[in-house]
């Protein structure tokens, strides 16, 4: 994390590098859970569409602790991720991230919102607030006396 409150993600369990003149692996390599359907499938080529669908899951995890299906036999998941509509999160959860997740998880790789979509979506609109508040509220935890911070951990 960067002293601005930015996180970097990198790396959904298989990495490949895609250009201007290669847009898309014909390769079948992932983490089960985080796998998008087509990629199960073998409809099309990997594209940033698979990522999109890694952070929708990825966003879950994040949410509740796990990714869909953890705790299922890899045969099992898998035939989850095509056959079944993404399990909903809890409705503790805001619209606007329940929609950002929707929007990730979009079965249809043509209509799955894309990285520049996303960063418009009013849940990172909104998120740059937090993280502003956050930062401000870290920042003043961080000038507090030091004999408050160390507390003998």
């Amino acid at each position: 994390m960067k002293p601005n409150g930015d996180i970097k993600l990198a790396d959904f369990g298989y990495a490949v590098m895609l250009t201007q003149q290669t847009q898309g692996r014909t390769s079948k390599v992932g983490t089960v859970c985080w796998m998008a359907p087509e990629l199960i499938e073998g409809r099309g080529k990997y594209s940033n569409k698979v990522d999109i669908w890694s952070l929708g899951i990825f966003a879950i995890e994040l949410a509740m602790g796990e990714p869909p299906y953890i705790s299922e036999h890899p045969t099992r998941v898998l035939y989850n991720i095509v056959q079944r509509n993404p399990p909903p999160i809890q409705n503790k959860w805001s619209p606007d991230f329940q929609d950002f997740i929707d929007k990730c998880l979009d079965k249809n790789p043509e209509t799955r919102w894309s990285a520049d979509m996303l960063l418009e979506h009013p849940f990172l609109k909104g998120a740059d607030q937090y993280k502003q508040n956050w930062c401000e509220e870290f920042n003043k935890w961080k000038e507090m006396d030091s004999d408050v911070l160390n507390v003998g951990y």
